[in-house]
């Protein structure tokens, strides 16, 4: 009930953070060594937001707080209220930040009527609260809330099956028999992969990042792609560095990727190329297939 409570409140959306991975209390020594162990960095929570961070481990590591109420004259009643209040407070994050999240350059989670919000809502219910912990120093509680983007039970998952292929890309087409073969592409050399270098470009993650050639037309986006690769494995790896996203890559089997730089983005989660790249991605992925296989990686700043 608290949640649907907050679907219908003004949500707010915090600024994206890139400044690294966010930190957990000292106090909670535990929550830090779990963290570490399973091998997750915090996307969010009291002190901001980190999307590179949830979008590059496909994990979504939320952070609640919440300090025992003196009013409760029993330490186990107050560690008790503590634990449940910091769910509930990771739980109000979490739908903060998912919903005006941007699906692709033209769309928000939070765009349309109550579906998308009830969806929202249904996969933070499904939430698997991951770990709790309690300073009876502090008196305070922290509760860490996980939701994968990516698999079967994942949001991408839950997100595709809501909109559909046809509502992903409204307005857009595809533009594949717009491009020519290049002329430029290395001779001998068969690309499996696509690398596109957006650290010049206000680029941002998204669910459904598109790649548009500056003519309008649009090179990649989900329509492109298998809803089992889609769910699976997200339309694309998100790294730092290019050398990250060619390890990235690997995982998905790629061995020769193209390394394309961006020229611009549109609403800053849709990258653009220029024509010249547009018909060099195109002629080497009438080859390889490399696109239906979403084997793409985005380099961010």
């Amino acid at each position: 009930m608290l949640l649907l409570v907050l679907l219908v409140l003004p949500l707010s959306q915090p600024p994206p953070c890139y400044c690294g991975a966010l930190q957990v209390d000292g106090a909670f020594p535990g929550a830090n060594a779990w963290l570490s162990h399973q091998g997750f960095q915090v996307t969010g929570g009291p002190a901001g937001r980190d999307d590179l961070t949830a979008f590059s481990q496909g994990t979504i590591i939320f952070i609640g707080e919440a300090a025992g109420n003196p009013e409760h004259a029993q330490p186990a009643q107050r560690e008790i209220m503590a634990k449940r209040a910091a769910v509930v407070m990771a739980q109000k994050q979490v739908v903060e930040y998912l919903y005006g999240f941007a699906i692709n350059g033209e769309r928000r989670v939070g765009d349309g009527q109550g579906a998308v919000a009830s969806s929202v809502a249904g996969v933070v219910r499904r939430a698997q609260v991951a770990y709790q912990e309690y300073s009876r120093e502090n008196e305070k509680a922290i509760a860490i809330l996980r939701i994968d983007l990516h698999g079967p039970g994942g949001f991408v998952s839950h997100l595709y099956e809501l909109l559909g292929k046809g509502d992903l890309a409204p307005g857009l087409d595809i533009g594949g028999q717009r491009f020519v073969s290049a002329s430029n592409l290395a001779e001998g050399i068969q690309y499996d992969g696509l690398i596109v270098d957006a650290r010049d470009q206000e680029f941002r993650p998204a669910f459904l990042n598109r790649i548009i050639a500056s003519s309008g037309d649009t090179l990649y986006d989900p329509t492109l792609v298998s809803q089992k690769v889609l769910v699976q494995h997200g339309l694309a790896e998100y790294s730092t560095t290019v050398a990250k996203a060619r390890a990235a890559l690997e995982t998905r089997g790629v061995l020769r990727p193209l390394l394309i730089r961006a020229t611009g983005t549109r609403q800053a989660v849709d990258i653009e190329v220029s024509a010249d790249d547009a018909a060099l991605i195109y002629s080497a992925d009438q080859t390889a297939g490399f696109l239906a296989g979403a084997k793409v990686a985005f380099v961010l700043r």
